[in-house]
């Protein structure tokens, strides 16, 4: 086996109770197929033979099946750290209580606003900040660990100090601010309007100079590629993609690499039943080849080895190639505001096709 397989990320249902304008899985667009809950639980057990060390759970919203809270206890009982991703909209006390039971390193909860009215417009639910909000509370209650994770958008960016003090009253641990990326529903641009790349890169400045004063205990997470990042960052990065040590399981039994090939069927490499994880996982690319395919400005830039691109997945999403170039670092190069000092010299130009490129 050509690679180690670190994490596992489970996609239980495509289903959801919500239909956020953004969502990439186009959850909830129509039921597929799903794995009984012995099948999970056989991956599971699998991956922990095969050296796994974290399993995210998610979907669609996981939490619509109900053996989720059990599955996540088996994680730990094999062994593993579990994570949960969810709209929290679905979590009353009884279930925070066998979540909690679990032990996950973190549950994940969608919130993108304090305003009531516009996070039920984006989820395009009524009454699903109420009820968000309630889940987070429950889960806090019954000591779970919990993040926040807060989609930006223009419609929204503007209360992003809002949202971290927020996060920082109702006593979670962490918020996580998100740009809406370019895929799935996203791409409809049903009344949303993404964040330009200059906004992305600006606002990550922002948040670092408002986290160094602010008096809050929450911890706040901006992701943006290595390049912006300032030389306190820089000493404490770890690798930033990790597509070549994780597998995805969609909720029909696919086998893809990283876990978006429910949208993008060209990184899907088997399926459950008739691949076993050791064969998908001897397909992934590992961290060097990746490294030599990165093409643009990503094949430029100094932190190439450590940053990977960033995040693969999406890169292949937005072209079709898991060596393209990260395009918010593309076209901040195209705009020339990408920073020089972060580009190896004597390399060759940052056209997109820069780079051997040789993983489609």
């Amino acid at each position: 086996m050509s690679n180690r397989l670190d994490e596992l990320i489970l996609h239980v249902t495509n289903r959801c109770n919500l239909r956020c304008k953004h969502c990439w899985v186009d959850a909830g667009g129509g039921r597929l197929e799903e794995l009984e809950t012995s099948d999970w639980r056989e991956i599971v057990r699998k991956g922990s033979e095969l050296g796994v060390r974290a399993v995210k759970v998610t979907g669609g919203e996981p939490l619509i099946r109900n053996d989720v809270p059990d599955l996540l206890g088996y994680i730990r009982e094999c062994g593993m750290t579990p994570v949960l991703e969810t709209n929290g909209s679905l979590v009353t006390d009884d279930i925070a209580c066998k979540i909690a039971k679990a032990q996950p390193l973190v549950v994940a909860v969608s919130l993108d606003s304090p305003d009531p009215e516009f996070h039920d417009w984006f989820r395009q639910s009524p009454g699903a900040h109420a009820a968000a909000l309630r889940g987070v509370r429950a889960l806090l209650s019954a000591g779970v660990s919990v993040q926040i994770v807060c989609s930006l958008c223009q419609q929204n960016v503007s209360a992003w100090r809002e949202m971290v003090e927020m996060a920082d009253a109702l006593g979670v641990n962490s918020i996580k601010l998100n740009p809406v990326m370019p895929f799935g529903r996203a791409m409809l641009q049903d009344g949303i309007q993404l964040l330009s790349v200059e906004n992305i890169i600006s606002l990550h400045k922002e948040v670092v100079k408002y986290v160094k004063y602010a008096q809050i205990k929450v911890g706040v997470s901006y992701p943006i590629p290595l390049a912006f990042r300032g030389l306190d960052a820089l000493r404490r990065a770890q690798p930033e993609c990790n597509i070549c040590h994780r597998l995805g399981v969609l909720c029909d039994g696919k086998l893809s690499i990283c876990g978006i090939g429910q949208t993008t069927p060209g990184l899907v490499l088997g399926q459950w039943g008739r691949t076993e994880l050791e064969e998908a996982t001897a397909v992934l690319p590992s961290d060097e080849d990746l490294m030599r395919s990165l093409t643009g400005v990503c094949a430029l830039c100094i932190h190439r080895k450590l940053c990977l691109g960033f995040c693969r997945a999406l890169a292949f999403a937005v072209s079709g190639n898991l060596g393209a170039p990260y395009f918010v670092c593309q076209e901040a190069y195209r705009l020339g505001f990408f920073p020089t000092n972060r580009l190896a010299q004597g390399r060759a130009a940052a056209g997109d096709e820069a780079g051997p490129g040789n993983f489609r």
